[in-house]
């Protein structure tokens, strides 16, 4: 069966495909169905999107061998964040919890509605009843037993709002053919169970700086620092302390301190004792401005309110209580800021004399919520009567704009 439109050259080919031209059947094509267009191209579902190469089932929705892999990597994630916080590294439970929430919306239970629009309870002669699989949320879910790829001759994308998780049951590669650059604004946390660590440079030094902080080395055995064809330097501008066993070797002040509790032992063919000197080490210059980080601003009233937008609007913008940026609001009804890890409060002023008091939280309670404020659904006060939770308020203003078609 072929469908087809001489416009933009777009058809759609189900079944044994075979090269048709005009009257004329040509050479074999394969078997299933071609989808394709020499101009644009879109798939939308409005509640949810399933692309698999698993074996054909009877409801279109039925992702159970997905659904089971996400909840092993959710469970792999759980024990390895076990591990690594009983290591004093830092946990997974935030990228834990996102998955498992995404893993948990793969299975929702829908009820097909008899013709006179009661709710089946199962098949009748009408048919049409019963209960199927369904998404609970949005969400596109790709799978495949065999394997998935992406190739592309110029730049690959992965942008989240929220967090991104890579899990694997066994390794995880990455290669890259000039350089691995990563930066983060917050931390890095990287916890190894069994195996060890190791950092090599063929070529080149290994740098490790902390700006604002100390470096700590430790380790439940021997720490082993060798320098196999030059010199070992260990500079301090302050002070120099080696201890072990009570004895202390201690510079600072441009003294010397040589204590201990027990024999000083003093071996050498010529011992020589002059007069003071003195050698000045250099320092690493360390930058003086801290790092921001890239954030938006939006001036939506909510995410379907993006066609009454203030464009045109001047603006006064403070972090703090300071003013860090003024202009003109334009289409997009978002303003960029550079933020600084230690601002607050923001504060936008605009010309028509509305005010928005903008609080910067380090982290939501509830990620759900957090979800909700990132995707634009403010809080909103009134002055008649008390201020609801804001959490209940998002969920709230959420729901009406996202209603639950199968109530």
């Amino acid at each position: 069966m072929q469908l087809a439109s001489s416009s933009t050259g777009a058809h759609l080919h189900l079944g044994y495909l075979i090269d048709q031209n005009g009257n004329m059947r040509g050479a074999f094509l394969g078997n299933g169905f071609d989808l394709k267009s020499q101009a644009y191209g879109a798939v939308r579902g409005g509640l949810g999107l399933y692309f698999s190469t698993h074996p054909v089932t009877l409801q279109p929705l039925d992702a159970r061998p997905a659904s089971n892999q996400l909840a092993n990597a959710a469970r792999v994630m759980d024990a390895l964040s076990e591990a690594s916080t009983a290591h004093q590294a830092d946990s997974l439970t935030h990228g834990h919890d996102a998955l498992k929430s995404f893993a948990d919306g793969t299975e929702h239970s829908i009820t097909g509605m008899s013709p006179d629009g009661a709710a089946g309870g199962g098949l009748t002669a009408g048919g049409g009843t019963g209960q199927a699989n369904a998404f609970s949320q949005p969400i596109m879910l790709l799978a495949s037993p065999a394997g998935i790829g992406l190739s592309t001759q110029q730049s690959t994308h992965i942008a989240s709002d929220a967090h991104t998780n890579f899990v694997s049951g066994q390794n995880t590669h990455i290669a890259a053919g000039r350089s691995l650059i990563a930066s983060v604004a917050e931390k890095i946390s990287l916890f190894v169970q069994n195996a060890g660590m190791k950092l090599f440079a063929g070529k080149g030094k290994i740098q490790l700086q902390a700006h604002a902080d100390d470096v700590e080395v430790s380790a439940h055995k021997a720490v082993r620092l060798a320098s196999v064809t030059d010199s070992i330097q260990v500079v301090a501008k302050k002070e120099i302390l080696l201890t072990a066993g009570g004895a202390y070797i201690r510079i600072a002040d441009g003294k010397i301190e040589v204590h201990a509790p027990g024999m000083l032992d003093f071996k050498g063919s010529d011992h020589a004792f002059g007069g003071p000197a003195q050698m000045n080490a250099d320092h690493p210059a360390f930058p003086k401005n801290m790092p921001t980080t890239p954030l938006a601003l939006s001036t939506a009233a909510s995410p379907a309110s993006t066609s009454s937008l203030p464009a045109g609007m001047p603006y006064t913008l403070l972090a703090d209580g300071a003013v860090v940026k003024q202009g003109v609001l334009d289409a997009s009804g978002q303003l960029l800021i550079d933020h600084f890890p230690a601002t607050q409060q923001y504060r936008l002023q605009l010309a028509n004399g509305v005010t928005h008091d903008i609080p910067v939280p380090a982290e939501y309670h509830s990620a759900a919520n957090g979800e909700l404020a990132n995707q634009g659904f403010h809080f909103h006060e009134s002055n008649e009567t008390g201020a609801a939770d804001r959490a209940t308020h998002r969920q709230a203003y959420h729901d009406v704009l996202n209603p639950d078609t199968n109530a």
